[in-house]
């Protein structure tokens, strides 16, 4: 892999938080046009509140008796919100503000689903809570996507409040606008500022909510394997039928095949989805966040929420075979694949992994076991393991459909299920998680922990050969059962696949070496940075084993970088100075890499 280095301070900045869909900016007229608006008022649409207290009972009982299922955390409202429902104030150059209310009371934050979402030129749209204090867009015609549809930011609290200013000319019939359901969020719904200070704020998909002994991606001890972690979503899921709609969290991982086309494809579990969906409706709504992870090892800081993809289309899965109401049932099998709808490509932009994958039956002579993966729907966290049992099983008799490992670093929480578990020497995923110990019995980063993680291997062909019952159940059939159609279109029947990089995985497939513990410790040991607080001027003290050249990254606490250098042939007993002088108060984190490793360091500059 090629080593980029850049001059020696090369100052660059990058653009703010920006939501799942682009946004141009903005304040609505609404704010900025208050005289023309003082006698006219939005529409209020109240929507009854869900019983979150009984979800919430059953949650509990769910998780503490090891039922699997996504993690849960908001029940949704159907709606027919269009243009109709809202009000329209007229001004008097012609132009038009159209406004909505929507209110579901005691909810922490709200979900929208919008069906439909294509704005005409001259028209854009804002989104805001009920204090006005997150602002949401604008987004116009340039922010519309294909299909037709809209995905940004959660809205904290009980109240949204919708608004579409629109110039003078428009034909409102060009106007695409459906909201199908809105989601109350009653758990898992946390608030951090946003970049314009402390008056905007973000409502985040559980920030902290999961254990405090989880281990943050950006720590050192994931640092050999970050490569990897660029390859796993979080995965927003939508679940509705007459029973009602419900709103909740897996994770999940992008995976390569052979014919090496990038295709998009994405391995997640079966039970995510209790729906047992067959075809892509079932998964239209899905949103995939990459990148969610939190910028500090020891957590805090603003995690980046604007890599998100927004539907997928279905290609297989295995049979769910828990029936509603039960605790427990057998799952043989416990994938689902799916292929991300990305017609703008944007995955190939954002430098994404697909991962690699093994579907022998036998673990190699690895003795390390890694996962990434987003517990209660936090930003993403790495655990490792060190023992590994061919014969595990899930719910189920039959030995072997899955692998058992025990944790050795961090832990497994609902949340995380659906996530790879990775060799740590090779890249290549062997299976995705089950579930892990039981929230009553367990001491979530207990080292021996049992996971039980369903095979690529069992999944290859599947059970449908196997289990006579499947002729009875419509939808199912040799192909949307198993793997090899999709991982091995070439029908070449390899064993292992290595991980490649979207975007030239057509020419050679990218296979990763982990670098040795050992040095990251090095690289740890032989840097300082000091004084720290520093008033401005920060010292780097360097005393490395070996010369070499490091490349160094300055980013604040939002991971937007402020200025890169390059330290050539840097050794023993070598001192350099930054001079961070011009830079706000606040934390700023040094990226640090050298051939063979990468570190974060923290330093404050106080004033």
């Amino acid at each position: 892999m090629k080593k980029v280095f850049l001059s020696l301070l090369l100052t660059g900045t990058v653009a703010g938080f920006i939501n799942a869909q682009e946004s141009v900016g903005g304040i609505p007229w609404s704010m900025s046009n208050k005289v023309a608006l003082e006698n006219s008022r939005a529409s209020v649409l109240s929507l009854p509140a869900p019983d979150y207290a009984k979800a919430l009972k059953e949650d509990q009982y769910n998780e503490a008796n090891g039922r699997p299922g996504m993690y849960r955390t908001a029940l949704g409202v159907k709606t027919d919100i269009k243009l109709s429902s809202g009000s329209f104030t007229y001004l008097n150059d012609g132009s038009i503000v159209w406004r909505l209310q929507v209110n579901i009371p005691t909810s922490q934050a709200l979900k929208i689903q919008y069906d439909k979402f294509m704005l005409p030129e001259g028209v854009t749209y804002f989104v805001q809570n009920g204090n006005k204090n997150q602002l949401i867009g604008g987004f116009d015609n340039t922010s519309n996507a294909n299909p037709e549809t809209m995905t940004h930011d959660m809205v904290q609290g009980d109240v949204v409040n919708m608004e579409m200013d629109i110039k003078a000319g428009v034909d409102l019939n060009k106007i695409q606008f459906e909201v199908g359901y809105v989601y109350g969020m009653y758990r898992g719904a946390n608030t951090v500022n946003n970049t314009f200070g402390d008056a905007n704020i973000q409502a985040v998909f559980g920030l902290g909510e999961s254990d405090t002994c989880q281990i943050n991606l950006n720590c050192p001890i994931a640092s050999p394997w970050y490569i990897y972690s660029t390859a796993v979503a979080h995965i927003w899921i939508t679940s509705a039928d007459t029973a009602g709609a419900t709103g909740g969290w897996c994770s999940g991982t992008l995976i390569a095949n052979t014919k090496k086309d990038c295709k998009p494809y994405f391995l997640t579990a079966s039970h995510c989805d209790d729906k047992n969906s067959y075809t892509s409706d079932g998964f239209k709504f899905w949103e995939f966040t990459f990148d969610f992870r939190a910028p500090l090892c020891e957590g805090g800081g603003k995690p980046n929420t604007s890599k998100v993809i927004k539907g997928a289309e279905f290609r297989a899965r295995s049979y769910f075979t828990i029936q509603p109401g039960a605790s427990t049932g057998p799952l043989w099998g416990d994938f689902i694949l799916l292929e991300l709808k990305d017609p703008s490509s944007k995955l190939k932009t954002w430098n994404r992994y697909l991962a690699g994958w093994d579907r022998s039956n036998l673990p190699k002579r690895d003795s390390l076991w890694i996962g990434f993966h987003h517990p209660s729907g936090d930003v993403m966290k790495f655990t490792s393991f060190n023992k590994i049992d061919s014969l595990g099983f899930f719910n189920t008799d039959s030995a072997g459909t899955h692998w058992k490992v025990l944790t050795r670093k961090g832990g497994i929480q609902p949340g995380s299920s659906g996530s790879g578990l990775w060799q740590a020497s090779t890249g290549r995923l062997m299976g995705d998680l089950s579930g892990g110990p039981t929230p009553t019995a367990r001491n979530t980063c207990k080292a021996g922990n049992e996971s039980e993680y369903s095979k690529i291997y069992h999944n290859w062909y599947n059970e449908f050969d196997s289990l006579v019952f499947f002729d009875s159940i419509p939808g199912i059939n040799a192909s949307n059962s198993r793997l090899q159609p999709y991982l091995d279109p070439t029908n070449n029947g390899p064993d292992v696949l290595d991980p490649m990089l979207m975007g030239s995985c057509t020419v050679e497939p990218f296979t990763y070496v982990p670098v040795a513990v050992n040095d990251v410790k090095l690289l740890e040991e032989g840097i300082s940075l000091f004084p720290n607080p520093s008033s401005g001027v920060v010292n780097m003290t360097l005393n490395l084993q070996k010369t070499q050249n490091l490349n160094i990254d300055i980013v604040n606490i939002l991971g937007q970088k402020m200025q890169s250098f390059v330290v050539k042939n840097a050794s023993l007993s070598q001192q350099t100075n930054f001079d961070l002088s011009t830079y706000p108060n606040g934390i700023y984190l040094f990226r640090i890499s050298s051939d063979n490793a990468s570190i974060t360091k923290k330093i404050i500059i106080k004033k």
